[in-house]
């Protein structure tokens, strides 16, 4: 997962260079209103324009249901989401194997 006010275009270098694709499928996504994700207004904010850590890491949930993997071999977040990560793995720690933080 990409860092606050970033999107997945963060990680092309790095996966290009990477042999990750040659074993696992890598997943990426922008987070609501951002790269290529326009904000939904889903939040539970009573102003409606914040989202929470909650509801991001529902998202990476939502995200991992919806291509079928019910258990990741990794996790991996760059700067606030590495708190995504962490705070998922804390809620759902079933549902993956590994935990990583790019920290730059």
């Amino acid at each position: 997962m990409h860092g606050l006010g970033s999107s997945t275009s963060f990680w092309e270098a790095t996966l290009a260079n990477s042999k990750l694709k040659e074993e696992f499928t890598v997943i990426r996504y922008d987070f609501d209103g951002h790269g290529n994700s326009p904000f939904s207004g889903a939040s539970s904010a009573s102003d409606g324009d914040r989202i929470n850590l909650l509801e991001l890491v529902e998202d990476l949930k939502d995200v991992l249901d919806h291509v079928g993997v019910k258990k990741a071999a990794g996790v991996v977040g760059h700067s606030m989401s590495g708190l995504v990560a962490s705070s998922f793995a804390a809620k759902y720690p079933e549902r993956l194997d590994k935990l990583g933080e790019l920290s730059l």
